[in-house]
């Protein structure tokens, strides 16, 4: 089930990710992509962990916990 979750959220970031680089009209800032990023590698990290991967799962919770950090850094600044 969470292998699904991460596939489809996974899904919805890159196809965000197409229109921002591809569509003048749909411009996310940096702050919001770095939350979607935070939001894909947590994510990842969860189904990795769950699966009994604890290497990836601690990599992808530290880069998830960067982008968070960041996401935060820009809304404080």
């Amino acid at each position: 089930m969470l292998r699904k979750i991460e596939l489809s959220v996974f899904a919805i970031a890159l196809f965000i990710f197409i229109l921002h680089y591809t569509n003048d009209q749909f411009y996310l800032s940096t702050t919001n992509l770095f939350l979607l990023v935070a939001v894909v590698t947590g994510i990842s990290g969860m189904s990795a962990y769950k699966e009994n991967k604890r290497a990836f799962s601690y990599i992808y919770f530290l880069l998830s916990s960067f982008f968070l950090v960041s996401f935060i850094v820009q809304i404080l600044n």
